[in-house]
C-alpha cells in the first residue's frame, strides 16, 4: 500500500467508522477529517456505497450503531492494515497510528468486540502525557501578578469571584475586560470607540476598565415575533 493510500484509508476509514463526513458542506458532520483537497482522489474508504451507509447511520457514534452496515464496510476497507502501514514512516505518522489504534479499540469496545479501553491510554494517545489533577493556583498567581504590575488588580487584592472576575463589576453578562498593555491604545479605545459604542450597544466604559453588558448581538433582532437566540457574554 502506498503511503498516500495508507494515510487516506486510515484517516477517512476511521472518520467514517465513527460517523464523520469529511465532505460535509456545512462542516457540522465532520469528525477527525476536516476536508479533502489536492491531486489524490478520495479513497474507497470514503467513496464506497458501504461507507455512505455507515455515515448515514452515524457509525459507532450512533446511539444504536448499525452493526450490519459497519460489518459490510469493514469487510471492504482494511482500517487496521492502513494503520499498520503508517508505522515506521516518521514520528508524525507513528503518532497518528497510535491515536488511530486507540480509536479502533474504542470502536470495538462500543461494538462489544474488545476489552475496555482505559482512560489513561486515551489521554496518552492524544497528548503523550498521563492524566493528572488540575491545579490552577500557579496560573492564578501569575495572572494576579500581571494585573498587579499593570495596576489593574482590584484594590481589595486578588479577584475573589468564583470565575476569577471582580464581583464589584457585576455578574451575569457584565464581565470586566482589561487590557494590560498598550496604554495609548487603551485611552483611545476607551475615549472614542467604546464611548461611541456605549450609546448604541449599552456598553459602559471608562479610562480604566471596559464592562460589556451586551444582551443581544447586533443583527439578531427577533423576526416574526421569534425571540433572538444569541447572547453575548464578554
Amino acid at each position: 500500500m502506498r503511503m498516500e493510500e495508507a494515510v487516506g484509508t486510515a484517516i477517512l476509514g476511521m472518520d467514517t467508522l465513527w460517523g464523520g463526513d469529511a465532505m460535509c458542506a456545512s462542516g457540522t458532520g465532520r469528525f477527525i477529517a476536516d476536508s479533502w483537497f489536492g491531486d489524490e482522489p478520495l479513497p474507497e474508504a470514503y467513496t464506497l456505497a458501504e461507507a455512505a451507509a455507515v455515515r448515514a447511520s452515524g457509525g459507532v457514534s450512533a446511539k444504536t450503531p448499525d452493526r450490519a452496515a459497519i460489518d459490510a464496510y469493514l469487510a471492504k476497507v482494511d482500517i487496521p492494515g492502513a494503520i499498520e502501514a503508517l508505522k515506521g514512516r516518521g514520528e508524525y505518522l507513528a503518532g497518528l497510528a497510535l491515536c488511530f489504534e486507540t480509536m479502533w479499540d474504542l470502536a470495538m469496545e462500543i461494538l462489544g468486540r474488545g476489552a475496555r479501553v482505559p482512560y489513561d491510554r486515551c489521554v496518552l494517545a492524544s497528548c503523550a502525557q498521563a492524566p493528572e489533577a488540575s491545579d490552577p493556583r500557579e496560573k492564578r498567581d501569575r495572572v494576579a501578578a500581571l494585573l498587579d504590575a499593570s495596576g489593574d488588580l482590584p484594590a481589595a487584592g486578588r479577584p475573589s469571584g468564583a470565575d476569577g472576575f471582580d464581583p464589584a463589576a457585576g455578574g451575569g453578562s457584565d464581565r470586566p475586560f482589561r487590557r494590560a498593555d498598550g496604554g495609548e491604545r487603551d485611552a483611545a479605545f476607551a475615549g472614542g470607540v467604546a464611548n461611541g459604542a456605549a450609546g448604541e450597544y449599552r456598553i459602559s466604559a471608562d479610562s480604566g476598565r471596559l464592562v460589556f453588558g451586551i444582551d443581544e448581538l447586533p443583527g439578531t433582532e427577533a423576526a416574526a415575533g421569534r425571540e433572538p437566540g444569541i447572547r453575548g457574554h464578554l
